[in-house]
């Protein structure tokens, strides 16, 4: 369990790293941490039972990501969304986990960017600013306080 723990933090680290030089990630990343997902989903259903993993919750979030949120911002901001709920999935966590990690990384985006004075009246950001940083951190503090 360790071992997927790390290559998924592995990938989402280089998807971090990318994101913050180019604004762009490689879609290795995502491969990478999905393999990552499915062996920590394997484990999970090894260890407690197929019945133990949130399906339902998983698969609405994830559907969810592809077909509405990915029009509210970047497909590797969704690919990392989906990478994160799967893994939290493995270590048995559930759709109000998932809805935690994205509240956590929405609200450190717009705190971090409040008070570099980012954000126009209308709301919207003055310069783009890499998400996936702000997402890795959401899906840290959903996976330490969850478990």
């Amino acid at each position: 369990m360790t071992i997927c723990i790390l290559i998924l933090a592995g990938a989402l680290f280089a998807a971090v790293l990318s994101d913050l030089r180019d604004c762009t990630v490689c879609d290795l990343c995502w491969w990478v941490g999905l393999v990552a997902c499915g062996g920590l989903l394997g484990l999970r259903i090894a260890g407690y039972g197929l019945l133990s993993v949130d399906w339902f919750g998983t698969g609405l979030f994830l559907l969810v990501q592809q077909l509405i949120m990915s029009r509210a911002y970047g497909r590797a901001d969704c690919h990392a969304y989906c990478i994160c709920a799967l893994g939290l999935a493995g270590l048995g966590l559930e759709l109000r986990d998932f809805t935690a990690m994205m509240l956590v990384s929405f609200l450190l985006l717009v705190g971090i960017q409040f008070l570099r004075k980012n954000i126009t009246k209308s709301g919207k950001l003055r310069t783009p600013v890499a998400f996936v940083p702000y997402i890795g951190v959401g899906f840290a503090v959903a996976a330490l306080l969850g478990t």
